[in-house]
């Protein structure tokens, strides 16, 4: 018997593990739960909707909820994560052949972000 497995979203992650769940030299039986009409939209006044974390080295870390705190820096990164977005937006195109994520976030937003990591 095939194990079981759950892939909760379907966004770029969880169609990414479907499709390589799929192809498995053993595959497990694939079902959609159709649960798209039980989704619950959360406003954007409410509190979920404005804390975002960034799991990095097994700890949480929250994410700057507005332009204050793009000011300076916060953990893990060393520096105000708004030169990163200056730097996403004089960032020419790429020109070359495709890159992954991780080269892309590194060339757009510079090394520190790219590698999702602190100094």
């Amino acid at each position: 018997m095939p194990p079981t497995v759950a892939v909760l979203g379907g966004g770029i992650s969880g169609l990414a593990a479907c499709y390589h769940l799929v192809r498995a030299p053993r595959p497990p039986k694939v079902s959609e739960l159709g649960l798209a009409g039980d989704i619950l939209a959360v406003p954007g006044d409410h509190p979920a909707s404005r804390n975002r974390f960034l799991y990095l080295g097994g700890a949480l870390h929250p994410l700057p909820q507005g332009l204050r705190g793009l000011l300076r820096a916060v953990p893990p990164f060393s520096r105000a994560l708004l030169w990163s977005g200056l730097q996403d937006l004089l960032t020419p195109a790429g020109s070359g052949p495709d890159e992954s994520a991780h080269a892309f976030a590194q060339r757009r937003f510079g090394r520190e972000v790219g590698q999702g990591r602190g100094p």
